[in-house]
């Protein structure tokens, strides 16, 4: 019940009839570091690729005359809809999984990129300093269905901010799916329900240390 709720409030689009991903978001990844090289903060920007904005946004301006009212709304929707998916992210320490809790703030906006109108979703998240000498971060950001792809674009888009004196480096890690996975995600039409794994298969990973 909840999966469907999330993918009818979040996914509500009309898009080819096959093939899976249905939907594009392009990830920005930020790591903020104290001076004590500890992790401390993550921050997350979701852009929606142009028809899934195109979609959202003209049904968004029916129920709402004021558009920072209906962008907040939608922006309180999805992190309501997606706390229980842990908002696709998944961070751990030498292989260990760390909650992120839910963000402690959020803010949607829209931007202009040629000719198309797109939507922004920002996620703040504070965790417990987390010390990044001689350990390993690893970072993935995925829907388990692969409903939708997320991705970031290149590995300036993991970005790092750093108040330590230590050198720290993102490695950004491209999935290796077998010709028959990516066979079997072509032929998945949107209204197939049992994929679930398959956002996993082809997820990004992303890994961060410090020396």
């Amino acid at each position: 019940m909840l999966r469907q709720l999330v993918l009818f409030s979040l996914l509500l689009i009309a898009n080819v009839a096959h093939s899976h991903p249905h939907a594009w978001v392009s990830l920005t990844s930020d790591f903020v570091i104290n001076e004590q090289t500890e992790l401390y903060e993550v921050r997350q920007r979701w852009i929606f690729d142009p028809f899934y904005s195109l979609v959202i946004l003209d049904d968004l301006r029916k129920q709402y005359t004021d558009d920072e009212l209906a962008l907040r709304m939608q922006a309180d929707q999805i992190v309501n809809n997606l706390q229980a998916l842990g908002y696709y992210s998944h961070l751990s320490l030498n292989s260990q999984p760390i909650d992120l809790g839910r963000p402690y703030k959020w803010h949607m906006s829209t931007a202009t990129v040629g000719d198309d109108e797109i939507m922004i979703l920002e996620m703040l998240f504070s965790v417990s300093p987390i010390s990044l000498i001689n350990h390993q971060v690893e970072w993935t950001v995925f829907d388990p269905t692969y409903y939708v792809s997320m991705r970031h674009d290149a590995i300036d888009y993991i970005r790092i901010i750093n108040a330590s004196s230590a050198e720290c480096e993102p490695q950004l890690i491209e999935p290796t799916p077998t010709d028959e996975q990516i066979m079997l995600a072509s032929s998945l039409d949107k209204t197939q329900t049992s994929t679930e794994g398959l956002g996993e298969i082809f997820a990004q990973r992303s890994t961060i240390q410090c020396f």
